[in-house]
């Protein structure tokens, strides 16, 4: 646990650093071409582009702009640890989607073989009438109401595309009618 902790931090860090070298090498010269923009339009002895950047891009050399540099390195710090964050919140809900649907699918042939009971329900299909060969809408109010059911009780595992008897039909036709 140790371990996992000290990884997680030592990547936080690395997102804080980098977002720290971001901020002062990317957002501040962005931040810079605007101001350079701003200032050519209202006023006609602006420099060059080039001569804008290259002018102020040296002063982060200079002790005195020391706090500017500070300022942008906090920025992209900020930045950096931000999309740190959401990443690791993508990369965690990712792993658990994966692992749920690995879980689904290793449960769903057991399910099947073990027949309906009251927490185990089968539906040939949403909203194709397999009887009448066409679209039925109102399999798909049963369909809801059987997700209700499950979620009034104690839940339950709803497999469509199976018929009562356990035998598996697919959703061929009900998928066709998208």
């Amino acid at each position: 646990m140790v371990r996992f902790a000290s990884n997680r931090l030592s990547l936080m860090t690395a997102y804080l650093l980098l977002g720290a070298i971001v901020g002062v090498f990317v957002i501040h010269p962005l931040n810079l071409i605007v101001v350079w923009w701003e200032l050519s339009r209202f006023s006609e002895t602006a420099p060059t582009f080039w001569e804008f950047m290259s002018g102020r891009l040296w002063l982060i050399l200079f002790p005195r702009h020391f706090d500017i540099v500070i300022a942008y390195a906090i920025m992209g710090a900020i930045v950096g640890v931000t999309f740190g964050l959401f990443t690791r919140n993508y990369v965690n809900t990712a792993r658990a989607y994966k692992s749920l649907r690995e879980e689904q699918i290793a449960l769903i042939p057991d399910i099947i073989r073990q027949g309906e009971s009251a927490r185990v329900e089968f539906k040939s299909s949403v909203r194709w009438d397999i009887n009448e060969n066409r679209i039925n809408r109102s399999l798909e109010k049963v369909i809801a109401k059987t997700i209700a059911g499950f979620f009034n009780a104690q839940g339950g595992y709803l497999v469509i595309g199976v018929d009562d008897s356990g035998t598996p039909l697919g959703l061929d036709n009900d998928l066709s009618t998208l």
